[in-house]
């Protein structure tokens, strides 16, 4: 498909898929329920002109669901290098065939063998977490940390409970901004203080969260659940 691809617009990076074998920076996003609910878009930018590619650089997918359950639609876009094409008559036929073996590729893409196990991988990737109150105001943080950055509020305050896991010293934690309160960012703080590096993402699948939500690796957080709880 690739090298039909370069012998009908020109170019020469389609016969090995990448045009270098030098590092190159790469873009993708996903976004789901986007541009309409049940959507998934899928877009991908290859920084083509620094390494000398000539061949696309940008593409994008939109699988969008049709009425028949388990049946999607796919349309694939992508930017070639040439603004304006003249394509000879010898060539029709061919770009025929071209969308035909696009459509197998794609067909193939969406069901090759191990996809399904992929798919259910992926829904399990993420876990969202969410503190259900904080009436009593934000929550606090141990104020003995090694490197003393979670050191928000002067008012240092004892708990004697903390003792026994060696945090007897908490403060106030204190949003970024305008924003009093984030899960986000105090989970990392949190877990910071607790010797750990813990990424924590404020949005799920392109989707903002509530700012007493944030999304970590299922696997991050089972790592570090039990001494976060204790």
């Amino acid at each position: 498909l690739l090298k039909l691809c370069c012998l009908l617009f020109g170019g020469t990076s389609g016969n090995s898929f990448f045009c270098t074998e030098a590092p190159t920076l790469a873009h993708h996003k996903l976004r789901r329920d986007f541009p309409e609910p049940g959507d998934c878009v899928y877009a991908g930018r290859v920084d083509g002109q620094e390494n000398g590619c000539d061949g696309a650089t940008e593409g994008l997918f939109v699988t969008r669901p049709t009425e028949t359950a388990g049946i999607f639609s796919v349309t694939a876009m992508f930017l070639f290098p040439q603004p304006r094409w003249k394509i000879a008559a010898w060539a029709w036929p061919h770009i025929l065939r071209l969308a035909h073996l696009g459509e197998k590729c794609i067909k193939w893409l969406l069901n090759r063998p191990g996809i399904a196990e992929l798919r259910e991988l992926d829904a399990q990737h993420y876990i969202v977490l969410a503190v259900s109150c904080t009436k009593r105001g934000p929550p606090l943080l141990p104020a003995n940390c090694a490197n003393g950055d979670c050191v928000k509020d002067p008012t240092v305050i004892a708990i004697q409970a903390g003792e026994a896991s060696g945090f007897s010293k908490w403060c106030r934690f204190e949003g970024l901004g305008k924003q009093k309160f984030n899960l986000a960012q105090y989970l990392r703080d949190f877990m910071a203080c607790m010797g750990h590096k813990l990424a924590t993402y404020s949005e799920m699948d392109g989707r903002p969260l509530v700012y007493y939500q944030c999304a970590v690796r299922r696997t991050d957080w089972e790592r570090v659940r039990e001494q976060f709880h204790e």
